[in-house]
Parts: structure tokens; C-alpha cells; sequence
């Protein structure tokens, strides 16, 4: 057989890199210094783009290496964040592409290359024009228009299974035509697809002509001078093809949707312009003149492959041949009739691209046929939907499974809302360039939409595609356009509950997701995809019955925005809700709570404890609207009365109630009185829906412990530890222990809770703060959280700058060393009046007592460690903790109310369009056209 012959002996010529050695007829070398180079500009944004890339990902890296790198994280945590990080570089490279050509496109210089002007020959040309089940009449008489002085024949294959009658009657219709050559061509074996239709055309009339118009059932001549034009293009004997710039055509029958969608064809020239210009083009497998010569050189087309054009564009590169790109000739196309033809499209093309890059990506690594930059343009182009197969799994992990593994340290709240609103407007910019330049931008609000709602919804057959021709699985080839009855029912509702699954588990799991506005494009898309299946259906779809019931997928939806509307009133984890110690983690209904602490004593200058009054609740609601601004979850109090537990539970705050113990009296009989009051607190509080835990006592003296002994103290505070969880079995008990007395004992409590300064004791400066609480304190800790009741540094030492400074390191370092979060000491100075002032300036711990203390403020360490001064006026650090502590603890009812609003547009998007598409079914069935009898010709003949 013809091909069979020109495949051995393409075989032959053929080097091992792909290089033709051989002449043909009339060729220069392929690779002599005739040969297209890579012009300085392509090759400039060549490697800016990747230079970009590598610079973000140098920097992206810096950002969540401390992350990455901190000790004690779990392999599963540690292998998601990988692959997070991993993906998040790897978009960087086809970001920075786009980005670079949106910009080049925008703002280059309009100029247009002159028509290239052959040598006056016409050689023979053929329109091929195929089909399968899928006539279009419009097309076929637009390419009868087409003009040409050459020799011209019309071929027109039918592969539709036992012919098409409708071709048989353009058949006859075109007997009678003097102007074309008409040829109707059947193959007996329905095998390989489109590249085995187009290889059996090669065959069978392949002597007929040089170049051939390749047509598909949607093509739509535009230019009546097209083919001349093209034919001029092949003057180079280095072009094997004549790309066409496409254009859309709408479909008289086209829905809304279809007519919107259609413009992304005209958007497409964008790309190839630029590739043109500056790195790889390829054919498109329709509105083409190709070399026929050149075909058989390399082997005709790859019967089986869905990717065919692109592989055939290589294999061409290999063997010395171009695309080039004849912007000056229109040819129309049509959008996909339907939702069901547009994500069958999508099949193909991603089965097709992955079929491509297995057969040719390691050739074209190696290859020097072709350069830096059109190796770059064309894995930016084939690997565009293998990106975006690996992004649905990097969305399915993201949203579904990271809320379980991660925690909220390991993302930074600033990033994800940055990147989560800039990605959006990357991912569309060179559609909003296009819009700029054509002036189309009043248009642009509603093709974004669509788009996002229509190509941004295919990720499931993308990926279905991906995987299917990355397993090997074998799969028929099949027209994309052939009209049908629309999409599966279930596979809409599975994805659209996809969708819903991505805001709902962030929502209860990790609040913080949903902060960033790239949460909602993304789910959204999947929430409205059986919208998309009923509105995007052409007038003669609309006619036929949807494949899935309206009412039971409107009643889907009803039911999880009803669920999301009865839980809207739960205030979430952090004011109401179980807690509990599992293993090193503390939980809070169910979810790994991360303690974000604020130190709280509301005495006000010229008050104290023991001298004055507690504070009342006004005074308290006013500060706890600066700790609102601090995006702390709790608050560690001493002794706190029941108002201040209500203003938390207000405020969404938890509490860690500490109780105050004299330890000289403790264990001995005068601290009975004392014992009795906080059995009796614990009561009386234990059902509140603000409290976190109970501390009991703060940083018993070493004097204590060395008269008594350790192990009475040891069995004195167990003693006190089980008749509190008597009482109170559902909360966590422990103690404000400090490095002095590590040495004791306490595993029997429910958390161990340390009280550890950046400055004291000295072997937390010497080892590192994070250091010291891996290397020393862990190990007393055993299989328990641990928890830092009490972490800063006052500014009269540090200074002000520096006590900021040091809250942030602290912070760092306990979350490196795993612990379960912290608490900064304190909330605003004169916290404490301890009665004793220092004896001497500078001497800032050898202090004699002040009975007055507590009517000034004093040169006391004691009194500089707020995060507020006593008036309330704002210090650096405060600054700070805002900063590091950041919005985790987002309140939920907001997200609600917002996943509620977003699921049920999505709801009411579906009500409307099954009412829209009823309605349109029924006046498409009065409008119903008649079909075309057999005698009745096709058009008028052309004058």
C-alpha cells in the first residue's frame, strides 16, 4: 500500500534523532542555514519566562522552608506538603509564560508580515472535507464557494457506520457541478479514527493533488481567495502546512451559551500569533493546506492517535518541515453543539495530548532539530492538560484532605489570600488582553463568566482522558460535533457535590481556606455544572428530553443548603464544643485546636489585685475588643469571675482558667479553704461554653519543692488534680510549670503547660528558645501536648522594637518544636502588682517591697510586659502578635452565611435553567424543520 511504502522508507531517512538526511525534490537541506533560527526576541522570552519562574520558585521556597523544615512533622503531613509545594513551582513555569504573553500581545507593535507571492504555478489542490454522522450543509456550501484557477477537487468522506444519506444526495447535487471535481470516499474498515480516515484519503485519491484544504464537518470558508492564498504560503519548500487563523461562526440553532463560548475560538489566534512569533506553532487538524508530499514523508497520520495534528507537527519539525501561520486567511469554526460534544472534545484532546507526549517528549528533549524556545512552546502547549489533571488532584488534597493533615501554621494567611486573588486574574489574562486589543472589553465580564463556568468545569473529563491514555487504556475514536442527548445525570450531581464537598470540609475543618477568593472559583465552577448541562444545549438538543431529572438534583442541592442553613447558628469550635487530649494533640470538636493565647489581667493603672475591686464587665468587654483585633482563639486568666467567661464566649474566645495557690499553704491544712473555693469554681463554671481548661496554680518556687520534697509536691497537686476531674472530667487539667522545677513529675496531668522566656533562664538564650523546648522539655513531656502557658519579653529591657521582635521568635520556635501553641504574656502592663519596686535603677530583679505599688507605674520588668501600655495605648508588639497569630480563628458564622449564598445561586442557576430549557424544548418542537427531500438540492449553484 501507498502509505505502508512511505512509512519504511520514512523510516529509512529517518536519523535517530529524527533529523532527515535525505533531499526531497526541490528541498534545501533541512537543517542547512537556509533553516528558520530562533529570533533573538523569541528566544528573549524564552528565557525571561523561565528565569521568572525559577525566581519565584527561589523565593516561594525561602517562604515555606522554616515550615518544611520544622522538626517532629508526621510523613504524611510532611508528603502533602511536597506535593503541595511541588505543584505550586511547577504552575509557576506556564504562569509566567502567560503572563508574558498576555503582555507581549497587548503591547506589541501591529504589524503584519506581506503575503508570501509564489512563482505563478497552480498546482493541484483537494478540499477534504470529513464527516461522520455529522453533515453540515452550511459548511460544505461555503467551501463550494471557495475560488481557485488551479486544478480543484472536492473529496468528501463519509464515515458514518452504513453511509450517510444525506451524503449520498450531496453527491448527487454535485454531479452536475463543472467547477469542482467531486469525489465521495467510503473506506471499508472504520479503524483508527480521523488519522486513518485522512490516511485512506492519501491512499485512494493521494495522486489527484499537491496540497490538500483539510476540513472538518464544522469548517466554514470565510475568504472566497483562501486556498490561493494559502498555496502561496507553500512557495517555501520548507512549510508542510498552512495553518488558517480561526475564527468563530455562530450557529443559526447555537444556545446563549454556545454563542458566548464561541468567541474563545477567536481568542486562540493570540496563542498561535505568538508562537508564531516567538516559539513553536503547530496545526490545529482543520482549516489547513498540507503538503501531501510531506505527509507521506514521515508516515502519513497515526491511525488511533486523538492528538493526531500536534503529532503529525512534530514529526514534520523532525524531518526539517514548519507550520506557518497565515493570520491573513479566516476560516470558520463552530463551538461544540452541545455540553456533552464540548466535554467529549475535552476527552480527546487530553487523551490525545498525553498519547503525544509519550510517544514524542523524550524525541524532542533530545532533538536539535528544534530550539530552546520551541521545545518550550511546545510542552507549554501539549502539557496543558496534564497541568491540569495534576491541578484537580492538587484541589481534591487541598480542600479535602489538607484540613485533616495540616495545621493552620502550616499556611500563611497573607499568601493564600494574596495568591488566592491574583491567581484568577492570571489564568484569564490573555483572554482580557485579547478583549484590550480587539476592543471587546464590554463583552469581557460575560465571556469570563462562561468560560470559567464552561472550559473551567471540564477538569473531571480532562482527567479522565489524562489518566486513560497514561494507563494505556484503549479508546475508539469518535466525533466530537455528532449532536446528542446531553451529559450524564450522575456525573453532573457527582461533581457538582464535588463542589459543594470543597467548601464544606474547609468550612467545619479549616476556616481559614475560605478566606481565600480563589476558594469560591473553584468550587463554584463545579457547583453549577448541571446548570452548565442545561443551558448549554443548541436548539435541536433543547428538543430532546434531559438525561437526568431536574427535580431530584434541585432537591440535592435543597437538602445540603437546608444543612447548611440549620448549622449556620453553631458557633463553632472556638465558643462551644468538646475538648480533648488525643496523643500530643489538643482537640476542640474534634479538630486540632492550636492555642493562640493572650496573658489577660484587666487591672487598670492605679488598681491591683487584692487592693481593688476585679474589673466589671464594661471595662472587660473594652479590652476584649483589642484582643479581637489580635486574632488570638483564647485567654488565660487568674481567678476570672463569670462575666469575663460570657465576654469571651461573645467574642468567640476560649478561656484557661488558672487559679491562683499560695504554695506554702499548699498541702497543709490552711489551704483547705482555698481547695474548697476552686472545687466550687469548678462547678459552678464546668458547663460553660468558653472554657478551654484548668491550670492549676503558676510556677511553684524551687524552695517549696526543696523543703517538702518533690514527691510530696508530686502527690499533693495529683491529690487536687483528681478531685477536679471529680468534678469536671470533661476538660483538660494541668499546671503553669517553669524550667526551675521540670525535674518533678507531672505526667499524670491531662497537658503539660510550661511558662518559658525568650531572655530567662539563661539556658534558653544559650541552646535557642525553639531548641531548648525540643531538646529539654519535651523529653520530660512523654506522649502529652505540650503547651507554653506563658512565652515575651517586657520592654523595659528589651525595648520596645525588641520586645516585638522577641514575641515573633518565640512563636516560631515553639511551633518548631511541636508544641500546641502558646500564650503571650501579657495583654498590657501593670498587670500585676507584686508590692516590690527595684532597690536601685538597672537593678531590675533585686527589689524591696512597695506597699504602694499599685498607685504608679514603675521601673519594674514586671509591669513592661504588655502588649498595651496601662492607658491602653498600642506598643510594637502588639503589632506583632496580630501579625503572627493572623486570622485563624475567622469566625464561621460569615463563612456560612457565604457558602450558603454561593451553593444556593448555584441552586436557583439549576431552577431557572430547567424552566428556561422546557421552554425551549417546546417551542423548538412547533419550529421543527422538515427534512430536506431527496430531490431538493443542496444550494444554488455559485455564479
Amino acid at each position: 500500500m501507498l502509505l505502508s511504502r512511505s512509512r519504511k522508507r520514512a523510516g529509512r531517512l529517518l536519523s535517530s534523532d529524527g533529523q532527515r538526511r535525505a533531499r526531497g525534490p526541490g528541498l534545501a537541506p533541512r537543517h542547512s542555514s537556509t533553516a528558520p533560527t530562533v529570533s533573538p526576541p523569541a528566544r528573549r522570552l524564552c528565557v525571561a519566562a523561565i528565569l521568572l519562574a525559577i525566581a519565584f520558585c527561589a523565593l516561594y521556597a525561602w517562604q515555606v522552608r522554616p515550615i518544611f523544615l520544622s522538626p517532629g512533622m508526621p510523613p504524611g503531613e510532611r508528603g502533602l506538603l511536597v506535593f503541595k509545594i511541588v505543584v505550586e513551582m511547577l504552575f509557576a513555569f506556564p504562569a509566567a509564560t502567560m503572563l508574558l504573553v498576555a503582555g507581549t500581545y497587548l503591547f506589541a507593535r501591529r504589524r503584519r508580515e506581506p503575503a508570501p507571492v509564489g512563482d505563478g504555478s497552480l498546482p493541484p489542490v483537494a478540499i477534504v472535507y470529513l464527516c461522520c454522522d455529522d453533515l453540515d450543509r452550511e459548511a460544505v456550501e461555503s467551501l463550494r464557494r471557495l475560488r481557485y484557477r488551479g486544478p480543484l477537487h472536492l473529496i468528501v468522506h463519509d464515515d458514518a457506520p452504513g453511509g450517510d444519506p444525506r451524503v449520498d444526495r450531496l453527491a448527487r447535487q454535485m454531479a452536475g457541478d463543472t467547477r469542482l471535481r467531486f469525489l465521495l470516499l467510503r473506506r471499508p474498515e472504520k479503524t483508527g479514527g480521523k488519522p486513518g480516515a485522512l490516511n485512506y484519503v492519501l491512499e485512494k485519491a493521494g495522486h489527484l493533488f499537491e496540497h490538500f484544504l483539510l476540513c472538518d464537518n464544522d469548517s466554514i470558508a470565510t475568504d472566497p481567495d483562501a486556498i490561493e492564498k494559502l498555496v502561496a504560503r507553500m512557495a517555501d519548500p520548507r512549510v508542510a502546512v498552512a495553518q488558517c487563523r480561526n475564527v468563530s461562526v455562530e450557529d443559526g440553532r447555537a444556545c446563549a451559551v454556545n454563542r458566548v463560548l464561541s468567541r474563545a475560538v477567536d481568542v486562540f489566534h493570540l496563542f498561535l500569533s505568538m508562537a508564531r512569533r516567538h516559539g513553536w506553532c503547530p496545526f490545529v487538524g482543520h482549516n489547513a493546506l498540507v503538503r501531501a508530499s510531506a505527509v507521506r514523508e514521515v508516515g502519513g497520520f497515526t491511525p488511533g492517535c486523538f492528538a493526531d495534528d500536534i503529532d503529525l507537527t512534530i514529526r514534520l519539525n523532525l524531518a526539517g518541515y514548519r507550520v506557518a501561520y497565515a493570520e491573513e486567511v479566516p476560516f470558520g469554526e463552530k463551538h461544540p453543539p452541545s455540553y456533552e460534544a464540548f466535554r467529549k472534545r475535552t476527552y480527546k484532546w487530553s487523551y490525545g495530548s498525553m498519547q503525544v507526549l509519550k510517544r514524542h517528549a523524550g524525541t524532542v528533549i533530545r532533538t536539535r532539530a528544534l530550539n530552546l524556545a520551541e521545545k518550550w512552546g511546545f510542552f507549554q502547549f501539549i502539557g496543558f492538560y496534564t497541568l491540569q489533571t495534576v491541578l484537580l488532584f492538587y484541589v481534591a488534597l487541598f480542600y479535602l484532605a489538607a484540613p485533616f493533615l495540616l495545621r493552620r501554621e502550616d499556611f500563611d494567611l497573607a499568601a493564600t489570600v494574596v495568591s488566592g486573588t491574583l491567581i484568577p486574574p492570571i489564568i484569564f489574562l490573555p483572554v482580557i488582553a485579547f478583549a484590550v486589543r480587539h476592543r471587546r472589553v464590554r463583552s469581557l465580564p460575560a465571556f469570563l463568566t462562561t468560560c470559567w463556568l464552561g472550559y473551567g468545569a471540564a477538569d473531571f473529563p480532562t482527567a479522565r482522558g489524562t489518566l486513560d491514555s497514561l494507563l494505556g487504556r484503549p479508546r475508539s475514536w469518535v466525533p466530537t460535533n455528532a449532536r446528542g442527548t446531553g451529559c450524564g445525570g450522575g456525573a453532573l450531581l457527582a461533581e457538582a457535590l464535588f463542589g459543594a464537598a470543597l467548601l464544606l470540609v474547609p468550612l467545619f475543618k479549616f476556616p481559614l481556606l475560605l478566606l481565600s477568593p480563589l476558594t469560591f472559583v473553584i468550587a463554584a465552577k463545579f457547583l453549577f455544572i448541571p446548570t452548565m448541562g442545561l443551558v448549554y444545549r443548541d436548539e435541536e438538543d433543547a428538543a430532546r428530553p434531559a438525561p437526568f431529572r431536574v427535580p431530584r438534583l434541585a432537591a440535592a442541592y435543597a437538602s445540603v443548603v437546608l444543612v447548611l442553613v440549620l448549622l449556620s447558628a453553631h458557633p463553632g469550635p472556638s465558643a462551644r464544643g468538646s475538648v480533648e487530649v488525643r496523643g500530643k494533640e489538643l482537640l476542640v470538636d474534634g479538630s486540632p485546636f492550636t492555642v493562640r493565647g493572650i496573658h489577660y489581667s484587666p487591672w487598670r493603672p492605679g488598681t491591683g489585685p487584692g487592693r481593688s475591686p476585679y474589673p466589671g464587665p464594661d471595662l472587660v468587654e473594652e479590652d476584649l475588643q483589642w484582643v479581637d483585633r489580635l486574632h488570638a482563639n483564647t485567654l488565660l486568666a487568674f481567678d476570672p469571675p463569670g462575666h469575663v467567661l460570657d465576654a469571651a464566649a461573645r467574642h468567640r474566645l476560649r478561656v484557661l482558667h488558672v487559679f491562683w495557690i499560695e504554695w506554702p499553704r499548699f498541702g497543709t491544712p490552711a489551704f483547705a479553704p482555698r481547695e474548697a473555693e476552686i472545687l466550687e469554681a469548678v462547678r459552678s463554671m464546668r458547663s460553660h461554653s468558653s472554657l478551654l481548661g484548668w491550670v492549676l496554680g503558676n510556677e511553684i518556687p524551687s524552695w517549696v519543692v526543696e523543703e517538702r520534697g518533690a514527691a510530696r509536691v508530686e502527690a499533693d497537686l495529683r491529690a487536687l488534680y483528681e478531685k477536679v476531674k471529680a468534678v469536671d472530667p470533661a476538660h483538660p487539667v494541668t499546671h503553669g510549670n517553669w524550667p526551675n522545677t521540670r525535674s518533678l513529675d507531672l505526667r499524670f496531668l491531662d497537658l503539660a503547660a510550661f511558662n518559658v522566656y525568650a531572655l530567662w533562664p539563661p539556658e534558653v538564650v544559650a541552646r535557642g528558645y525553639g531548641k531548648f523546648l525540643r531538646e529539654v522539655l519535651a523529653p520530660t513531656v512523654g506522649d502529652r501536648p505540650l503547651l507554653i502557658t506563658e512565652f515575651g519579653a517586657n520592654s523595659l529591657e528589651a525595648g520596645e522594637e525588641g520586645q516585638a521582635r522577641l514575641l515573633g521568635s518565640c512563636w516560631d520556635g515553639l511551633l518548631e518544636a511541636g508544641c500546641v501553641g502558646g500564650v503571650a504574656f501579657e495583654f498590657a502592663d501593670e498587670w500585676w502588682k507584686n508590692y516590690s519596686n527595684p532597690k536601685l535603677p538597672g537593678a531590675w530583679w533585686d527589689r524591696v517591697e512597695a506597699l504602694d505599688d499599685h498607685a504608679t507605674h514603675d521601673a519594674d520588668p514586671e509591669e513592661n510586659y504588655g502588649l498595651l501600655t496601662g492607658e491602653r495605648r498600642v506598643k510594637p508588639a502588639f503589632a506583632a502578635v496580630a501579625r503572627m497569630y493572623g486570622a485563624g480563628t475567622a469566625g464561621r458564622p460569615g463563612a456560612v452565611a457565604l457558602v450558603v449564598g454561593v451553593i444556593s445561586l448555584a441552586a436557583a442557576s439549576l431552577v431557572w435553567a430547567s424552566r428556561s430549557t422546557e421552554r425551549r424544548a417546546r417551542g423548538a418542537g412547533l419550529a421543527a424543520v422538515a427534512p430536506v427531500p431527496s430531490g431538493a438540492p443542496l444550494a444554488s449553484p455559485p455564479k
